[in-house]
């Protein structure tokens, strides 16, 4: 039975989230999302890197070798498709820990189906998820709109001997919230928790 989840958000590793995440266009596709990100960044002359937090990610890399060795390992393009995930790993009250820069929680929105800002709630109300733990960035904020209790903890604060064995990893590419060049990350982080990479 599945008892602890990785959920890994490639998002995590982008510190400049905060700044540039304003000129995204979700009703855009994701490549023409980015095309917007980088003009209206440049036409405010915003210097922003598009790079990913080599630290972060060494950090990451670390956790996968160690953590999830017997792991199932999932990839996933949008977040709210790791609801399917867990429904179909018989996934119930398992311990979640999100990597990721957003919350997933709640962001204030009254849907009332699951989509990649509020799939948490959802996965709570099926029991698929109990506990949850929200591993995030330095720039990572907390919305408080929801009632879920979730611990929080920037990923600096957390030390690997903190975190369980992983029965279940599901890596997430969020297209929107990572620049193209880098969705390779994915596949990547997967083939090193499954001990094919490094």
């Amino acid at each position: 039975m599945i008892k602890k989840v990785m959920s890994l958000d490639i998002d995590f590793f982008f510190p400049e989230m905060n700044t540039y995440q304003k000129y995204f266009d979700v009703d855009l596709t994701p490549n023409q999302s980015w095309q917007v990100v980088k003009w209206k960044a440049e036409k405010n002359k915003k210097k922003l890197t598009f790079e990913p937090c080599n630290f972060a990610l060494e950090y990451v890399k670390k956790i996968l070798i160690n953590k999830c060795k017997g792991a199932k390992v999932i990839g996933i393009k949008e977040h709210d498709e790791i609801l399917e995930v867990l429904r179909q790993n018989k996934c119930e009250n398992a311990d979640l820990y999100n990597f990721d820069f957003h919350e997933d929680i709640c962001y204030g929105n009254e849907d009332d189906e699951p989509n990649l800002e509020n799939w948490i709630q959802f996965a709570r109300q099926e029991n698929l998820i109990k506990r949850i733990a929200w591993i995030s960035q330095d720039g990572s904020r907390k919305t408080g709109l929801s009632t879920i209790c979730a611990s929080t903890m920037c990923w600096k604060d957390c030390d690997e001997d903190m975190l369980p064995d992983f029965d279940l990893l599901v890596v997430c590419t969020s297209r929107h919230f990572t620049p193209p060049k880098y969705w390779y990350l994915n596949r990547m982080l997967r083939k090193i928790a499954t001990g094919g990479g490094k």
